[in-house]
């Protein structure tokens, strides 16, 4: 059984030749999407996958993995960002939390664990070498380049025709589970359905504005969905891509968009001080995602480049709540981070303890351990309202 979703129709709707995204000059193309798409989750229902399985993605990202996600879209399983890199303890952590059905899993990931002689090497002289915790726990599918695993796991298969019909359904599924950062005695995950995390794509996308030719590189796979919904061309990058590798990427591909928090903007900033060059003159947008955003960074990346800067104060929980534009947040001249404007549709409020509290359709349903649904989300951080209703952090 397939089902319908706010990000299939908006996917309907583009012409079939509509650059969705580039991958190392393999152009994927909506109509290919869609199609491959629905081809992937009908074979996966095959194989046993159904709606509200907990299903694992450790995998790149890229066109294959934005195939598979809008798969399993199609399926409304719930699906968890899992990070392998981030420690073993802490990885085996969150899955023994997660306890995942099905795993897609990097085929270079599953070879170090299935060949003894490449895992002993690998074990031997890594210092903290990684490992799959519980893997005869669930049933494991290979996804990238093909390897002579000893271990036969499935492959996707991409070309699996049958006739589609999608349900409709209700759009509180819950769809995307992700782990917050940082450690604590129990893994904290945050649940968004798929009208959640919907309407934050929406409200991203509202920055970018329709532009002929304009183009966004990343690491994020929801960003290629946010671009598609908004015209943009997508390329992708490894997130462990160098400054000097991603200016160049940049100007060979004309990107236009860049998102990212300020530590990879800090990065950029250096290589170009340090090779004096400007930012690539093809920008036009850049946007951070995080806060605070110093304004002393601000300065040094305007001095660097004339595009539109836009700064989003959000959380894993709500990914956007206000949004400043950079020159705006360089000129305050008030106590504390400037943050800008609440977002529209977003409802808050400030405690007697100067916190603040938000609500909106984009807030997450519930942490994965406590099932109980947030009304008000208690933010963590103490803020303040200036005279013009801009929000403004004080800690």
């Amino acid at each position: 059984m397939l089902y319908s979703s706010p990000l299939l129709k908006i996917l309907e709707k583009l012409p079939p030749d509509f650059e969705v995204c580039n991958e190392k000059n393999h152009i994927l193309r909506s109509g290919e999407l869609l199609e491959k798409s629905r081809n992937l989750a009908h074979y996966l229902h095959r194989s046993g996958i159904k709606r509200g399985d907990h299903v694992l993605l450790a995998c790149d990202v890229g066109i294959e993995f934005l195939t598979l996600f809008m798969a399993l879209v199609h399926l409304r399983t719930k699906n968890a960002f899992i990070d392998p890199h981030m420690g073993n303890q802490l990885y085996a952590a969150k899955l023994k939390q997660f306890r995942p059905k099905w795993a897609f899993i990097d085929s270079r990931l599953l070879l170090l664990q299935e060949h003894p002689v490449l895992r002993y090497i690998y074990r031997k002289t890594r210092k903290n070498p990684f490992y799959i915790p519980f893997s005869n726990k669930y049933t494991i599918f290979a996804t990238g380049i093909k390897l002579p695993l000893f271990q036969k796991n499935k492959r996707l298969n991409f070309d699996s025709e049958n006739s589609s019909h999608f349900e409709e359904t209700e759009e509180d599924d819950e769809l995307v589970l992700v782990y917050t950062s940082g450690t604590l005695s129990e893994p904290k995950a945050v649940v968004h359905t798929m009208n959640s995390l919907y309407q934050s794509m929406v409200a991203i996308s509202s920055l970018l504005k329709p532009d002929e030719g304009a183009s966004l590189v990343t690491h994020l796979p929801h960003f290629a969905l946010i671009a598609m919904m908004s015209g943009y061309k997508t390329y992708f990058w490894k997130e462990t891509t160098s400054a000097r590798e991603r200016i160049a990427f940049i100007n060979r591909n004309k990107i236009t968009t860049l998102f990212g928090p300020p530590a990879e903007y800090k990065a950029l900033i250096n290589f170009c001080r340090e090779s004096r060059q400007p930012f690539p003159p093809s920008l036009r947008l850049i946007i951070l995602g995080s806060a605070p955003v110093f304004k002393s960074l601000l300065m040094e990346l305007r001095s660097l480049t004339s595009a539109k800067i836009t700064c989003l104060y959000g959380m894993t929980e709500h990914l956007i709540v206000a949004i400043a534009d950079g020159d705006e947040k360089i000129n305050f001249e008030g106590k504390g981070d400037f943050l800008g404007r609440p977002i529209k549709g977003m409802e808050y409020r400030i405690d007697e303890d100067g916190e603040l509290l938000i609500r909106s359709p984009m807030l997450f349903k519930h942490y994965f351990y406590i099932p109980e649904k947030v009304n008000f989300h208690s933010s963590g951080d103490l803020a303040d309202m200036d005279a013009e209703g801009r929000l403004v952090m004080k800690g």
